[in-house]
């Protein structure tokens, strides 16, 4: 009797397990039917099309290992906006007939020397060992050096202008992290075809690892009319007095770059009288902080730096681009002449002329004031006699 209800007991078992089975057949049916109903009207939201997408892998193209041997040797050009920075780049592009290097791949240059901006997507000078930038400079010219010479503005130098945004860590507050201005050399702007705008790259060293730096130097008031003929598309010479004083105003003005002012400037400036009637003062404060940012945390740090004077450099370019050429390891095309606007002196002169001579003297005070070391190695050339 135990030995039949223990069969009877197992047979109920299996009918209950085999019903199970049928009614989940079932139900799985109609659910795959319904499913596949889904994907053939069109449906994105068929949990079949999902498991197909999921399953299939996509093909990754093969990336070039990076061989040390052939690694490029980064070398920075430090320089704030305005600094002659575009003009030497293409003094050493076409000394060399080589394409140099730039932090900005949304503004590239042509064979002619002419600016490309957000037009392609720019090119990794060495992708296989430097995978986030810095780009290619040139588009037309080879880029064969194994030295290349990199544009960099690293931090706080943004400028609200054609819908560009900026941060407040992007005007000013990065003087205040030296480690996150350091960080900025080797961040800078890609243009992306699909967005249609340029974005954010990502840093691609630290700045201990570059072996030479050329840091740019040129008059503060030159470089502020410099970079205002660049921002509002305007020749130098057709600039005027009152055009650069509208453009100090606007700028000064701009309701976010005034509160950033307002809560930095007393950690810099000691003396604050220095700040009465100085025009472009946001600008002036930029500049002065910034080079001295350069000196005591970035150059410092690796202890290997050449300081060039745009003025130097065109008054004497044989020598002075020689020199720079030198310093980086690079070689000059047998019979290459030097790439030189004639008009370049002439045009810093203007620009400098564009402030009376006690608005000049006020610049150059508050200069002294925010730049501390930065003044005795590199400004005090510009102070009036």
């Amino acid at each position: 009797m135990a030995l039949s209800l223990e069969r009877f007991g197992s047979l109920r078992t299996s009918k209950v397990s085999l019903m199970a089975l049928l009614l989940l057949a079932i139900v799985s049916t109609v659910y795959v039917r319904n499913d596949v109903f889904d994907v053939l009207d069109g449906g994105s939201d068929s949990r079949l099309l999902r498991m197909l997408k999921k399953g299939k892998k996509k093909k990754k193209g093969k990336k070039e290992r990076c061989r040390p041997y052939a690694r490029k040797n980064l070398m920075w050009l430090l320089s704030y906006p305005g600094a002659g920075e575009d003009e030497v780049m293409n003094l050493v592009e076409h000394a060399t007939e080589q394409s140099m290097a730039t932090n900005y791949g949304n503004v590239l240059t042509t064979g002619d020397f002419k600016k490309l901006k957000d037009d392609r997507k720019a090119d990794k000078i060495d992708e296989a060992c430097w995978r986030e930038g810095p780009f290619k400079n040139n588009v037309d010219l080879p880029a064969d050096s194994r030295n290349v010479l990199v544009k960099t503005h690293c931090g706080s130098y943004c400028m609200k202008k054609n819908g560009v945004r900026c941060g407040k860590k992007d005007r000013m507050r990065s003087f205040l992290q030296p480690r996150l201005f350091s960080k900025a050399c080797a961040v800078g702007l890609k243009y992306s075809v699909r967005k249609g705008r340029s974005k954010r790259s990502k840093g691609y060293t630290k700045h201990s690892g570059i072996p030479k730096m050329v840091l740019l130097v040129r008059n503060p008031v030159a470089m502020v009319g410099a970079r205002m003929a660049e921002n509002k598309g305007i020749k130098v010479h057709e600039l005027n007095r009152k055009q650069f004083l509208d453009y100090c105003k606007e700028i000064d003005d701009d309701r976010v770059t005034k509160r950033e002012l307002d809560r930095i400037l007393g950690k810099f400036l000691k003396d604050p009288e220095k700040a009465d009637g100085v025009p472009c003062i946001s600008e002036f404060f930029r500049i002065g902080v910034w080079y001295n940012r350069i000196i005591a945390n970035v150059i410092s740090f690796n202890g290997k730096g050449d300081v060039v004077f745009w003025e130097d450099l065109y008054s004497d370019v044989d020598n002075e681009g020689q020199d720079l050429l030198n310093y980086l390891g690079l070689e000059r095309v047998s019979g290459k002449s030097w790439m030189m606007d004639e008009d370049a002196k002439m045009h810093n002169e203007f620009l400098i002329g564009l402030l009376s001579k006690e608005e000049y003297d006020k610049v150059m005070a508050f200069v002294e004031g925010v730049s501390h070391s930065a003044w005795e190695r590199l400004f005090v050339r510009y102070a009036s006699d």
